[in-house]
């Protein structure tokens, strides 16, 4: 009676080809959010520059402010983000603003 061999890897691979499609939909749909983002900024460049799209899931994108500052300005520029946004992306329906520094920029 042969055995099966049912490495680990076999698994894995079985899980990434499954997987692939959803995750390459979902990095188009991620970066389609970042450009479109960053042409509705056009306007604020340092906001470009201090926050950026970290997810999308639900409906719901979220973005990272480097401090609190820019978090609030996000904040008062939801609506127009939110119109901008979801031209491209019709299911949006919230843009959650997160302060989350990146290191380099913390000192």
């Amino acid at each position: 009676m042969a055995e099966t061999n049912n490495y680990p890897s076999n698994y894995l691979s079985d899980y990434l080809r499954a997987g692939l499609p959803h995750l390459q939909t979902h990095c188009n749909k991620l970066l389609t959010l970042r450009r479109h983002y960053a042409a509705a900024l056009a306007e604020h460049p340092e906001l470009i520059e201090r926050s950026r799209i970290a997810n999308y899931r639900l409906g719901c994108v979220i973005v990272y402010a480097d401090n609190n500052a820019v978090a609030t300005k996000l904040n008062q520029l939801n609506n127009t983000l939110q119109h901008a946004l979801g031209k491209h992306v019709p299911e949006l329906n919230k843009i959650r603003v997160l302060v989350q520094p990146t290191k380099s920029r913390q000192l």
